[in-house]
């Protein structure tokens, strides 16, 4: 139910990882990923929505070329990973921090989980999903 809120109800017309490709076109992201046919569309579009979030932080907040993986081959789950360069900069602050909110909840609400991290000059957003 909370998910459709987040979705606007329209969780049915969300894109899937099959339109990651529409999603990255023309921008400095390097993608791979791993088989998509066996992903359920109801995880495909959580998936999808958090990679969407994490390349608008990543595009916004960061620097430089951004890699998006997507691991179908880890036994039960989906693990996306988003990483960039901050060039040193710190994390958003807590008042801007929605969007992580928001992939953390899509996550929740998907029985996943979403972690974020900063590592010198790299932040990394990871989501595990189960399959």
């Amino acid at each position: 139910m909370l998910l459709g809120v987040l979705d606007d109800g329209e969780a049915a017309r969300t894109p899937t990882l099959d339109s990651l490709h529409t999603l990255t076109r023309g921008l400095d992201v390097h993608v791979n990923a791993g088989p998509l046919d066996r992903v359920p569309p109801a995880t495909s579009r959580t998936a999808y929505a958090i990679a969407r979030e994490a390349l608008t932080n990543a595009l916004r907040h960061g620097s430089g070329p951004v890699t998006l993986d997507v691991d179908t081959d880890a036994p039960g789950e989906l693990v996306l990973t988003v990483e960039n360069a901050t060039a040193g900069s710190p994390a958003p602050p807590a008042g801007h921090r929605r969007g992580l909110t928001g992939m953390r909840m899509r996550a929740r609400l998907a029985g996943g989980t979403c972690t974020t991290r900063q590592a010198e000059t790299t932040w990394r957003v990871e989501a595990r999903l189960p399959l």
